[in-house]
């Protein structure tokens, strides 16, 4: 007969292999410091997020939230997408936690602002040389290239005694006033300019600005996101590239003010990096 002792022994080695075996004691094993994931919605507009070299995306929005995710030690996505599609996945579908974006009504309604990056968007009109656009009443006067989907707000975008004129982009609007088929051209001023040079079409071919409005420029993120969750780190984060100088390198990069920057500004951009 098996003596006692063997079953004592048999016993107690059955429930240490038990309690190894147990979901506690294996998801106590295998824990390991919670991940921060954050994930970024740019829109697809330039200069803020488009496809540059080898199709790689590129953009002064979208080189910030990579700066950000990587300075806040998130890990996460930063997408480019069309600006109804970040609002449907940031609202319902919860794949997108942030965006960056002007200071606009729509925004400071719908979703939380988190940080100021210490930047703007100008909203006006570009005319060509030699037209000097004094107020707003002046565009009455004149034939103005809207690019679709551009929102300038009111007055503009309500004012029907307008001759306005709808371009399918930046670029064609630009093109537009270059070869003089309108008197000027409406939009986010950063974007007519880069859409110009993209296009090669030298500043001496349009007049300095007739601005409309200067708006902030914040990290928005959504109800209930992991954006608000993390909102101070994110802060933090901003507040850190800012005093690097980062964030402010990046937005003079792509208005053409930079020729050499700091391998430290951005995470994306090839031509960044290169120009040491």
């Amino acid at each position: 007969m098996l003596s006692k002792q063997f079953f004592k022994i048999f016993f107690a080695i059955s429930l240490l292999i038990a309690l190894l075996l147990s979901p506690f004691f294996i998801g106590a094993a295998k824990a390991e410091p919670a991940k921060k994931t954050l994930n970024f919605g740019i829109m697809a507009l330039a200069p803020y997020g488009f496809q540059g070299d080898g199709e790689k995306w590129r953009g002064n929005f979208y080189e910030v939230a990579k700066a950000i995710v990587k300075e806040g030690g998130f890990e996460g996505t930063v997408r480019v997408l069309p600006v109804p599609r970040i609002s449907h996945e940031a609202i319902k579908g919860r794949t997108i936690d942030c965006t960056i974006t002007a200071q606009v009504p729509f925004m400071e309604k719908n979703y939380k602002r988190i940080a100021h990056l210490g930047e703007s968007l100008t909203f006006g009109v570009l005319t060509l040389p030699g037209l000097e656009l004094k107020s707003y009443d002046d565009l009455k006067e004149v034939s103005v290239v809207v690019p679709i989907g551009a929102k300038m707000g009111s007055p503009f975008d309500q004012d029907k005694s307008l001759n306005k004129v709808p371009a399918k982009d930046y670029v064609t609007a630009m093109l537009m006033l270059e070869r003089g088929r309108v008197d000027a051209a409406v939009g986010v001023i950063d974007s007519l300019k880069f859409s110009a040079n993209s296009a090669g079409i030298k500043r001496t071919h349009y007049s300095p600005p007739l601005v409309f409005k200067t708006l902030p420029l914040n990290v928005y993120c959504a109800p209930f996101s992991h954006g608000v969750t993390y909102a101070l780190e994110i802060q933090k984060a901003v507040e850190r590239l800012a005093e690097k100088d980062t964030i402010s390198k990046i937005f003079k990069y792509y208005r053409g003010e930079l020729t050499r920057v700091s391998q430290s500004v951005t995470v994306g951009d090839r031509r960044l990096r290169e120009q040491l």
